[in-house]
């Protein structure tokens, strides 16, 4: 399954990433932090100010993991995808899923934040769910084609499935998505 390189988590559920501290001093080390958990970190590799304000000389350098997202709708009971890939950085929204030929049962795309999307350029149709910060459905588009916009100015983030699963799943506007990290 190939899935998108981030070590960026956007939901208060999912665990953060592995953090490796470039020491000041050799004598303390830094472990994965329950103060990461729900905060917005930079793209892998990238390198930031550590967040756990414990060392103030020290750069947290995020290791480049794969990271897969489960996405259940709780509502129904379906699994809509098992390998949806996180676009969380400005180049990997803007890029989206143009780079792909297709997307196959169980992959996706969850972008966020997001309130529009497009499929200009674009070689094949998707499945669009809309959703709030809790989640929700907020709109859906079943199998949108190339050349189309869709816009939901009170979302915060949208995923792309493969065209189908929101009709196979029965998917509908207010039903609760579940995020989770895969193994």
């Amino acid at each position: 399954n190939p899935m998108l390189p981030r070590a960026q988590f956007l939901h208060s559920s999912l665990s953060p990433a592995k953090i490796l501290h470039r020491q000041s001093s050799p004598t303390r080390k830094c472990q994965d932090l329950p103060a990461l958990r729900g905060i917005s970190l930079l793209g892998c590799g990238i390198a930031a100010p550590c967040p756990c304000l414990q060392h103030f000389r020290r750069i947290c350098v995020i290791s480049p993991y794969t990271l897969s997202i489960r996405v259940r709708n709780a509502t129904r009971g379906k699994i809509l995808g098992e390998a949806i890939e996180v676009a969380d950085s400005s180049a990997s929204r803007r890029t989206g899923l143009l780079k792909h030929e297709q997307l196959r049962p169980g992959e996706g795309l969850w972008i966020a934040p997001c309130e529009a999307i497009h499929t200009f350029g674009m070689k094949f149709a998707i499945d669009v769910v809309f959703l709030d910060r809790r989640k929700l459905v907020r709109k859906i588009r079943h199998s949108m084609p190339a050349r189309r916009m869709a816009i939901s100015l009170l979302s915060h983030s949208v995923l792309e499935l493969p065209a189908g699963t929101l009709a196979e799943s029965g998917t509908e506007p207010g039903d609760q998505l579940v995020f989770e990290k895969n193994d």
